[in-house]
C-alpha cells in the first residue's frame, strides 16, 4: 500500500497548500491590530467640569428668547416614502429625483405615509 497512490492523500495536500498562507498570516498579525478602535468622545456636549465664576453683576442679562431644540434633518426617498438619517448607508443608493430633504419630525413624516428605514431605524 503506497500512500500517494491513495485519493484522501492528494485531497489533505491541497487543503494544507492552500489554508498554510492564511495560517501563517494569521499567526504573524498582531493581536493590537486586530482589537476593536477606542470609542469615539461625544464633542457636542458642552464641558460643564468648571463652574460659572462670573460675578453676579457681569451675568449676561436673560433676553427672554427660549433656545430651540436642534431640528433633525430626515433625508426621504419619494418613491419608495421611506424616510432616513443623513448618514445612513441606504441615503447613496437613492436617485436624486427621489431624494428630498426634509426637517419635518418622525412623527409627522409617519402621519405623511412615510415609514422609518430598517437600516438606520430613525
Amino acid at each position: 500500500m503506497d500512500i500517494f497512490k491513495k485519493w484522501w492523500f492528494y485531497v489533505i495536500a491541497g487543503l494544507v497548500i492552500l489554508l498554510l498562507p492564511f495560517a501563517i498570516r494569521t499567526a504573524m498579525e498582531d493581536p493590537a491590530d486586530t482589537a476593536a478602535p477606542p470609542p469615539a468622545q461625544d464633542t457636542s456636549a458642552p464641558d460643564t467640569s468648571a463652574p460659572d465664576t462670573a460675578a453676579p453683576d457681569t451675568a449676561v442679562p436673560d433676553t427672554g428668547a427660549e433656545t430651540t431644540p436642534a431640528t433633525v434633518t430626515y433625508v426621504l426617498n419619494i418613491n419608495t416614502k421611506k424616510f432616513h438619517l443623513p448618514g445612513c448607508s441606504s441615503v447613496r443608493d437613492i436617485k436624486d429625483k427621489n431624494r428630498q430633504d426634509s426637517t419635518l419630525t418622525r412623527d409627522e413624516l409617519i402621519a405623511k405615509g412615510y415609514s422609518p428605514c430598517g437600516r438606520c431605524k430613525p
